[in-house]
């Protein structure tokens, strides 16, 4: 996709399926980078990844429909005592995927240090696991990439946003 087809002093009108189209291809190409990016810190497993990312994203679900503070952050990151461990079935529900599957990928990406495990066998992955200079390498790719995709959306006609 390139950045002229949404110029709006290009010549033409996208039609709203184009749009749509145009749509579908940047935010899907923001997926697959992030993924990509996330893969590489975990062994270039993309479901290790998903289960990393959905333990990550559950461990502060609560926190996201309500104004955050600055006190709520430890840096880049929701501080560990916000966080709330997860279980293993919950991931295993919410990417439907068999429980013993992410169990294995929770056990590989305990060995690597990207989450920890509570004595009631739940996980969660804290702030320095986030920390980490692989991981917040590729926090920063994220953030670079959504920005490139907001920016792509921002550029197409404004009739079609």
């Amino acid at each position: 996709m390139t950045a002229e087809v949404f110029d709006e002093g290009a010549p033409g009108h996208l039609h709203p399926d184009q749009y749509e189209k145009a749509l579908v291809s940047t935010t899907s190409e923001y997926c697959v980078r992030v993924m990509v990016a996330y893969a590489g810190a975990c062994d270039g497993d993309f479901l290790m990844a998903m289960v990393f990312l959905s333990i990550s994203l559950g461990c502060t679900q609560h926190l996201r429909n309500r104004a955050a503070k600055a006190e709520d952050f430890d840096g880049r990151f929701y501080r560990d005592s916000l966080r709330r461990p997860v279980s293993i079935s919950s991931i295993a529900r919410s990417l439907n995927v068999p429980i013993e599957t992410v169990r294995r990928k929770c056990a590989r990406l305990a060995e690597l240090g990207l989450l920890d495990r509570t004595p009631s066998g739940q996980v969660v992955v804290t702030s320095a696991s986030l920390a980490r200079s692989d991981i917040g390498a590729v926090v920063t790719d994220n953030v670079t990439a959504l920005r490139i995709m907001l920016d792509q959306i921002e550029r197409m006609p404004a009739a079609f946003r």
